[in-house]
């Protein structure tokens, strides 16, 4: 029987190997809906559909909006699954920011839940994956330069604080999200998740997650994509970000290749949408290194770090009333920042 497998983040904890893995693997066994990083850029996305469902009706649009393509997607999905079913084949999705509100802009995970659960067939297998909180943390600062952010790493954590009820911070948490996300549960799906430590990518932890729901022909490699920009380098792109704070536009962090793909190859809007990732390659380009930056220092008196000092006791408490719990050590998920920081 034909199943669906949607991989639902969480966003900066190997999302785009996953991804890399899913596309490149494709077979008798499974169609991929998805972003496809390996690719050019005219193929990122099979069709321009998916493209605007993931990464724009998904992420942005507003209730409004999104009631009048409701049916259209149901449609597709469901063309999709039977074209798989006749087959016999899987199907699988992946979007890293399913599960969080990435961006202050994104509308709350559960109703990106209920959208994406509307939209598929029942007993559908959402996957996510954790990263200790605070590699989480690093990973996601560094992005957000990437995208022309300015402050400091400590500034940074005062901001995730100060932001908290509206951010991403809830889902780096396992014990409060997997308790929320399985309150909401629909139609007989089920949720699968995985805790990393921040070891060798090509450990058998992510391959054994996704080969779990693999008929045939295990993957036996995991794929090293998107890989981090090291601390000198991100060091000298915040400074190139700082005499550029002109072109930081009203779509702030929001990745516009992303999010406006499916009407790319209109020659006026071609240039605005690839402006911010060609300004980022262009910084990637100018950057020169700085010999040993220390970068993600945290003042002890930082709020958000008091804050989650708080939070880890109610989290494995959380952890520890989810009905579907597996045997896996919360602790690497909490690790304190000291710790965290020997990975990076």
């Amino acid at each position: 029987m034909s199943k669906v497998y949607v991989h639902i983040g969480n966003a900066k904890a190997y999302s785009t190997s996953i991804q890399v893995l899913l596309s490149e693997n494709i077979s008798q066994e499974y169609q991929y809906l998805g972003f496809q990083p390996n690719q050019k850029y005219e193929n990122w996305f099979l069709d321009k559909t998916i493209s605007r469902f993931l990464d724009f009706d998904l992420r942005f649009s507003t209730s409004y909006n999104y009631a009048k393509r409701k049916l259209f997607y149901l449609n597709y999905f469901k063309e999709k699954y039977a074209l798989c079913k006749t087959q016999n084949k899987d199907l699988w999705i992946s979007s890293e920011t399913i599960s969080m509100r990435y961006l202050l802009e994104d509308i709350d995970i559960s109703e990106k839940l209920d959208r994406l659960q509307s939209a598929l067939p029942s007993n559908t297998t959402f996957l996510i994956v954790f990263r200790n909180i605070w590699a989480s943390l690093i990973s996601i600062y560094k992005e957000f330069i990437k995208q022309r952010y300015t402050l400091s790493f400590d500034e940074f954590c005062n901001e995730t604080y100060y932001y908290r009820d509206c951010n991403f911070l809830f889902s780096l948490m396992p014990g409060h999200l997997l308790k929320f996300l399985e309150e909401r549960l629909k139609n007989n799906n089920t949720i699968e998740y995985m805790f990393l430590d921040g070891e060798d990518i090509n450990n058998i932890k992510l391959l054994s997650l996704i080969n779990k729901f693999k008929k045939n022909n295990p993957f036996k490699n995991f794929p090293t994509a998107n890989k981090g920009i090291d601390n000198n380098e991100i060091m000298k792109i915040m400074e190139l970000n700082k005499t550029n704070k002109s072109s930081f536009d009203a779509t702030g962090l929001i990745e516009t290749h992303r999010s406006l793909w499916h009407i790319k190859n209109r020659s006026f809007i071609n240039d605005y949408i690839f402006s911010k990732i060609k300004q980022q390659k262009y910084n990637q380009m100018k950057t020169k290194s700085y010999k040993n930056a220390k970068f993600f220092s945290v003042d002890r008196n930082n709020i958000l770090l008091k804050y989650l000092q708080r939070k880890k006791v109610k989290d494995k408490k959380e952890y520890s009333n989810i009905k579907n719990k597996t045997d896996q050590n919360i602790e690497l998920i909490w690790k304190n920042f000291k710790e965290c920081l020997v990975e990076f």
